[in-house]
């Protein structure tokens, strides 16, 4: 729950910021996230494009359960049982973390749209520093 409650905000902070910044010369974006990955021409439209794609390993708890029967054997005899076993382990799992943000800009260099694509764990690299810039304004 708390990941998904973090990665809501981490695209809201994104989206809010570049709401903010949309009139404003692209430059005030890069000096808050950084120079663009790539620069397009997408019918007619300038793109800025950043992302990020990186593949992370993380362990993850996995529960098995292990049910039997047990002879317990005594000074009254034996008596047969049942029994039930919990146990965890952490399991290495592969996820791949990244982000994509596009934005256009007009002929003066001024962002006009905006989107976003990812996942809370590869864009939380470019909502801290936007998270950041709305604190202090």
């Amino acid at each position: 729950m708390a990941l998904l409650i973090a990665g809501c905000t981490t695209f809201q902070d994104i989206d809010e910021g570049l709401a903010i910044l949309h009139g404003r010369p692209a430059d005030d974006l890069i000096r808050i996230i950084g120079f663009p990955d790539k620069e397009q021409v997408v019918a007619g439209r300038r793109l800025y494009v950043w992302s990020t794609s990186e593949d992370v390993t993380v362990f993850r708890p996995v529960t098995t359960v292990s049910l039997g029967n047990a002879r317990i054997s005594g000074a009254n005899g034996a008596t047969q049982t049942e029994f039930e076993k919990e146990s965890t382990a952490f399991v290495p799992v592969v996820e791949n973390y990244n982000c994509t943000i596009r934005v256009q800009v007009d002929r003066r260099e001024r962002i006009v749209f905006h989107d976003l694509d990812g996942n809370a764990a590869g864009c939380e690299r470019y909502a801290k520093p936007i998270r950041n810039t709305l604190k202090s304004n």
